[in-house]
């Protein structure tokens, strides 16, 4: 299809049902098969020369080209792309066979069978596991089953697909001048290749999706499920065949599904499709790319959850409590474990999520598989898009910091601890420092420009806000720099390698506070950034980047670099273990001799252990990890 022209959403489209009074759902049927795809961009014989866009969000943009049936997004919106199956050849006609001689059949031998004959036939349809008890570390949590997990072997598509989906969500909302997408997976292995032999971190992607329950129930004979064992943790490989579609798997093992009980506390999602299910596609550098529908955890229910583990997190009352286990360890059942096996056979050490709407604020570190938090095992980041991410990797360990920071405001809760965090992230030999009256726009950029510094940290409140970019900001001495305006500050000339927002908080459950959000890096300019899901305590604040920072001075470790992720991870694990905490006034670290001695409104609060996850799980790692 040759013709274009512009939709009502600005896009320049070959096939579009947006409109005023709504869009609806696209679906072609085209004669190419695998050696004539479906191409959307410059296609002549078999594709279209624009975009295809079915409204609410869902449209696949040029250039990028389908050899196999593709479905994207969900009803009423959903775009489907059917290649039709390749007709079988003609049998060729049976050449006769000679007539062979009579042979005379031998007088046959009785056998004693081995097997009763009966017995042969009886397999045991229920595998039962005895997993040992953990010795009580997660408390009173209950072991729900594991929702199946529908897998497909190849999803090059889906995830090319992806990064056009998501780099444009991107654009259109940071108002990001447009880059062309990443269209070949080769892009991908050969970054991850590269980043590897350099650090010797091996990093896996995850991309995560909500797709249309119809779409993951459709019938497919064979496929691999995920089940667990009715009362343990432990996750068994098993061949389930699926009849026509919409019917379901015939499970005999099966009881109350992980989500079917959400906590009470909380509150209703509203306007969220509750017929879109999970669909999980994880890329590591030397296998393919493997797809994973999720169709018992519906996107109502996730919300929920990743609502109600936040909520118990920050929830001051609960501080001393592991009330917030319950909602960890069902999202790491959803999230993760249905892709575990893969990360474990790849001997993944990074994991990049790659989330969609409603995941991207969901604090990833906090995630629980029932015997250890998900940072004891790997380091983790959160991007828009690979497409929109420059994941080259630089040594940053002996960069130089510029740090400003506000202690008192007018309109806001002071932060007494910011002249302290200042003098201990950013001393004399390592960087620059200025707080209060001399952290404005105009110093900012002077001292950028003065000086290439490597990293910027930014200890004042910061805000990301529902609704367009200009309501989220970053609150200056003179002024609050909105997110939209720091492309002005041109810090990929040269590179910002990292931002860091000390004191910031996200508005849960916002798409549009959550683009901001996960889009930070890219709206700074900055290769990465490291910014908190909600506004941490004072202290805990200082502990974790007074931590962090001493991480990501160390080198290597275990014959592997020091990524800016693994910094972090270190510093989480360092406060979940309880070695970083505040007495007698100071901060102190286990096994370390030099001490910060605290400012007295933050001393008089009295000795604190920093191991609850509020005062390490929100900050998250955004953009480029290495």
């Amino acid at each position: 299809m040759e013709r274009r022209f512009t939709d009502i959403s600005g896009n320049i489209s070959s096939i579009s049902t947006v409109g005023s009074a709504g869009a609806g759902a696209i679906s072609i049927r085209h004669s190419g098969r695998s050696d004539r795809p479906f191409v959307i961009g410059g296609a002549i014989e078999n594709g279209t020369r624009g975009t295809i866009n079915a409204g609410g969000g869902n449209a696949i943009f040029p250039a990028i080209a389908f050899p196999e049936t593709y479905t994207q997004g969900s009803f009423p919106n959903q775009i489907s792309l059917i290649t039709p199956s390749a007709p079988q050849p003609p049998a060729p006609p049976p050449t006769p066979a000679p007539t062979p001689a009579p042979i005379p059949a031998p007088t046959p031998i009785p056998v004693t069978p081995l097997i009763d004959p009966a017995r042969a036939l009886s397999i045991a349809t229920d595998l039962q596991v005895d997993v040992p008890p953990n010795g009580g570390r997660n408390s009173q949590i209950k072991n729900d089953l594991q929702p199946p997990a529908r897998r497909f072997d190849s999803s090059s598509a889906a995830v090319l697909a992806f990064e056009q989906t998501f780099t444009r969500e991107y654009e259109k909302y940071l108002e990001l001048p447009p880059r062309r997408a990443i269209t070949n997976m080769s892009v991908i292995y050969e970054a991850l290749r590269r980043n590897e032999a350099l650090t010797g971190v091996k990093t896996g992607i995850i991309y995560m999706n909500w797709v249309s329950r119809s779409d993951a129930a459709a019938g497919q004979t064979n496929s691999k499920v995920l089940v667990a064992n009715g009362g343990n943790n432990l996750i068994l490989p098993t061949p389930i065949a699926y009849g026509k579609k919409g019917e379901q798997p015939e499970e005999k093992n099966s009881s109350r599904l992980a989500g079917e009980a959400v906590l009470q506390q909380s509150k209703e999602v509203a306007d969220i499709p509750k017929g879109e299910g999970l669909e999980l596609i994880v890329v590591t550098a030397n296998a393919e790319p493997v797809r994973v529908l999720v169709p018992a955890a519906t996107r109502w229910q996730v919300l929920q959850l990743a609502d109600a583990l936040q909520s118990e997190i920050t929830n001051p009352r609960r501080r001393s409590s592991i009330s917030y286990l319950d909602a960890a360890q069902k999202l790491y059942r959803w999230l993760i474990a249905p892709i575990a096996a893969e990360l474990t056979a790849s001997k993944t050490d990074n994991l990049i999520v790659i989330p969609a709407a409603g995941l991207r604020s969901v604090p990833f570190a906090a995630l629980h598989d029932g015997q250890q938090f998900l940072i004891e095992k790997y380091s983790t980041s959160v991007i828009p898009s690979l497409s929109l991410t420059d994941i080259r990797y630089d040594n940053i360990s002996d960069d130089e910091v510029l740090a400003m920071g506000i202690s008192v405001f007018e309109d806001k809760p002071p932060l007494p601890a910011v002249p302290v965090e200042l003098q201990t992230i950013a001393p004399p030999d390592r960087g620059k420092s200025f707080l209060n009256q001399e952290f404005t726009l105009a110093n900012l950029q002077a001292q950028r420009s003065r000086r290439p510094f490597g990293v910027i940290h930014l200890a004042t409140h910061s805000e990301f806000q529902p609704g367009e970019p200009s309501n989220s900001y970053i609150q200056l001495w003179d002024t609050k720099l909105q997110i939209d305006e720091m492309q002005q500050l041109r810090w990929n000339e040269p590179p910002v390698n990292l931002l860091v927002l000390s004191a910031c908080s996200t508005a849960l459950g916002d798409e549009q506070a959550e683009l901001g959000f996960a889009g930070l890096a890219v709206a700074a300019g900055a290769k990465s950034a490291l910014a908190s899901l909600w506004e941490v305590s004072d202290e805990g604040t200082l502990g974790l980047m007074a931590e962090f920072y001493r991480q990501l001075r160390i080198p290597q470790r275990e014959g592997k670099v020091t990524i800016k992720a693994e910094a972090l991870r270190q510093a989480q694990l360092q406060m979940l273990r309880g070695r970083v905490r505040i007495q007698d006034g100071m901060l102190r670290v286990e096994g370390r001799n030099d001490v910060v001695t605290l400012p007295d409104e933050l001393a008089v609060r009295g000795d604190r252990i920093l191991s609850h996850p509020y005062y390490w799980a929100a900050f998250t790692t955004i953009g480029n990890p290495w």
